[in-house]
């Protein structure tokens, strides 16, 4: 396959004379208030960035809650997983 001038090669597996696709815009999903910072860094590299929240952080308490904390400071258990740093 010949390359045009001016335009990059189309990836590998395209039909030839198919020009590659545009970047394919991105969803931001991240809390209110915790997802403008990505957009922004993510429109300076030249992508369109959509933030649409789909989780909202919520403070909890609750009496499982708090049997579970009790346990870890008292030892029963060994290790503490959490799945983000806003969960620690």
């Amino acid at each position: 396959m010949s390359a045009v001038p001016g335009r990059s090669p189309a990836p590998e597996g395209s039909p030839p004379g198919i020009p590659p696709a545009a970047p394919r815009p991105v969803l931001v999903t991240r809390p209110a208030g915790r997802g403008e910072h990505l957009v922004h860094l993510l429109a300076q590299a030249g992508l369109h960035a959509e933030h649409v929240p789909l989780t909202h952080l919520v403070p909890t308490r609750s009496a499982e809650l708090e049997t579970a904390r009790a346990e870890l400071a008292a030892g029963v258990f060994t290790h503490l997983v959490v799945t983000s740093r806003t969960a620690a």
